[in-house]
């Protein structure tokens, strides 16, 4: 089936682009707005407007047999391109960059790869960031900003668009978009210092989406190189952001120590959060070895999601500090027990099926991978379901 998708797709993206529909993307509340052409496909092949007088760039969209070529006539890089060849569930991209004399040298190309609905642990992915399917950023290398996908995170229709290379981010100008139930509406406010909200804007967005997740992913990232933001704003709304985290339940988590360096505090509330560089860290002698933590939820809980260790854009933080290895849980109404002999040595979500049922679980530390140079043990978060 999907070869036969693909085949389909190649006929349609012939050299002929045919532009069938133009139509308004956002519109924000004094009537300024994006408007998109679209080809018969769904492509987008045109761009043009502006809400709230942010920036865009200026784009020369095109479709060459199966490639489709974004051209960007300026930007803070210099002068180059985006070639994207669609596959069915990745896009190959190459970013060609172009010698511009006595300002920017010649550079090699870059070249990744955006996969799309690859399997169950990522909505979005490329060399540099995934957004997983609980709706947060991880950072695969070290430098992100070479990514097509924005540090993000997304909660009861709240996202948080993070600058900078960490999350929390290291400077002001975050952004924070807030979503009406039907997504038809953004409330769009800039996070200043102290977590204070500054709206600048409020938008309408019209349906961009299409049934080919294919063309939603091309369309994302000409979207995003028109203007950042206005890629990150609609990317719910492109891939259907459901808000994966309110399928886990509402806990209370507490454990018997946690981690103070400074004005930092590692608490066991942490592990609520799936957010890069907010990890519980207990707060024991040595290892951590016997450290516990406890998990009420008001309806049964029969599984858990374990994200591993202390995630950070730095990777060596990861494995400065000890993870944890063996672990055992206990149903804490009738004491039934059972033991994880090993974790993955790992950030990525591990899903934990239980024996049994319980509102109230113990989770037991019983050995750790070791740190390369300290001795506390973390862990980046736990959801129950």
């Amino acid at each position: 089936m999907k070869k036969v998708f693909f085949a389909v797709f190649v006929l349609l993206c012939t050299t002929y682009v045919l532009a069938i529909e133009n139509k308004t993307v956002i519109q924000d509340q004094d009537g300024k707005s994006i408007s998109a052409t679209f080809n018969d496909k769904g492509i987008i092949t045109a761009l043009k407007g502006s809400v709230d007088n942010f920036s865009v760039t200026s784009l020369n969209i095109s479709t060459e047999s199966n490639l489709i070529r974004i051209k960007m006539k300026s930007s803070g890089d210099g002068c180059f391109e985006f070639t994207m060849e669609p596959h069915d569930t990745c896009i190959k991209i190459t970013k060609i960059f172009t010698e511009v004399p006595g300002y920017f040298p010649p550079r090699d190309n870059l070249t990744y790869t955006i996969y799309f609905d690859k399997n169950d642990k990522y909505l979005l992915k490329d060399d540099y960031l995934s957004i997983d399917k609980v709706i947060k950023t991880s950072v695969i290398s070290a430098n992100p900003k070479d990514s097509l996908l924005p540090l993000i995170k997304y909660k009861n229709n709240v996202l948080i668009q993070y600058y900078g290379v960490t999350i929390p981010p290291d400077d002001p100008g975050s952004r924070k978009y807030e979503y009406s139930p039907d997504k038809k509406n953004i409330l769009c406010s800039l996070i200043m210092p102290g977590d204070v909200f500054e709206k600048f804007m409020t938008v309408s967005v019209f349906d961009i989406k299409s049934k080919d997740i294919t063309v939603n992913a091309i369309n994302y990232v000409i979207l995003y190189c028109y203007n950042d933001m206005l890629g990150t704003m609609l990317l719910p709304i492109l891939f259907d952001f459901d808000d994966n985290l309110g399928a886990y339940l509402e806990t209370e988590i507490t454990a018997d120590s946690y981690l103070t360096e400074g004005n930092v505090k590692y608490l066991p509330s942490r592990l609520k959060d799936t957010a890069i560089g907010t990890p519980w860290c207990e707060g024991l002698k040595g290892d951590g070895i016997g450290s516990r933590i406890t998990i009420k939820a008001k309806t049964d809980i029969s599984a858990l999601v374990i994200s591993n260790g202390f995630d950070s854009v730095k990777k060596y933080i990861y494995y400065n500090n000890n993870r944890v290895k063996q672990i055992k849980i206990t149903d804490l109404n009738n004491k039934k027990n059972f033991i994880i002999s090993e974790l993955p040595d790992s950030v990525e979500p591990f899903e934990i099926y239980l024996p049994f049922s319980t509102k109230q679980l113990e989770i037991e530390i019983l050995s750790v991978y070791k740190g390369e140079k300290y001795e506390d043990t973390c862990l980046n978060y736990i959801l129950a379901k």
